[in-house]
């Protein structure tokens, strides 16, 4: 008596064989696009914000002014420093400090590590328990060398990110697996 061969496992059919084929591909094409799209997104936001950290640190140098001793004063009110660092959304803080890193206007800030050949240093750090995006400018009145050093909180930022992502991944998302479903449905109908 012969033993009856094993019946060979049925094949896919062309239209899974062509799907799974297709598929990974397109969602790896969806996959990497979106971290792509998340990098440059974010590098523009924090490039833009970075700009309006440093416009108020500028801002904030601009009035900084040496008397005929040569004593080197902050030159606001109050008025004008809360106008100058008003934001609606944001914690602002500021420093001053002089080159022996005593203080001359503004909060404790911590002073900010930098390359020495760069007038502009960015850092994110803690402060207050909050994260915030800092960025330390070096400036000259008269004949002091100063530091100003400004904090933002980051929540703003944070929040564009995301609103990015949700208003850029989810259109593509659903079109991917709109895609996917015509591929599907038309794959073997002709």
């Amino acid at each position: 008596m012969s033993a009856a061969a094993p019946h060979p496992a049925a094949l896919p059919s062309l239209r899974m064989r062509v799907l799974r084929h297709v598929r990974w591909p397109l969602v790896w094409t969806w996959l990497l696009g979106t971290v792509f799209m998340m990098g440059l997104a974010n590098h523009f936001t924090q490039s833009a914000f970075d700009r309006a950290l440093l416009d108020d640190a500028y801002a904030i140098a601009s009035h900084l002014r040496a008397d005929d001793a040569g004593e080197v004063a902050l030159q606001l009110t109050d008025s004008e420093l809360k106008a100058a660092l008003f934001d609606q959304a944001e914690y602002v803080y500021y420093a001053v400090y002089r080159a022996d890193g005593s203080q001359l206007a503004g909060e404790p800030l911590p002073l900010l590590p930098w390359d020495e050949s760069e007038p502009v240093s960015y850092r994110e750090t803690l402060y207050n328990g909050q994260l915030v995006r800092a960025v330390a400018l070096r400036s000259a009145v008269g004949e002091q060398q100063l530091s100003i050093v400004m904090m933002h909180t980051t929540r703003v930022r944070d929040s564009l990110i995301q609103h990015l992502f949700l208003y850029a991944a989810i259109p593509q998302l659903t079109l991917l697996v709109l895609l996917l479903w015509w591929l599907h449905h038309r794959i073997g109908q002709d």
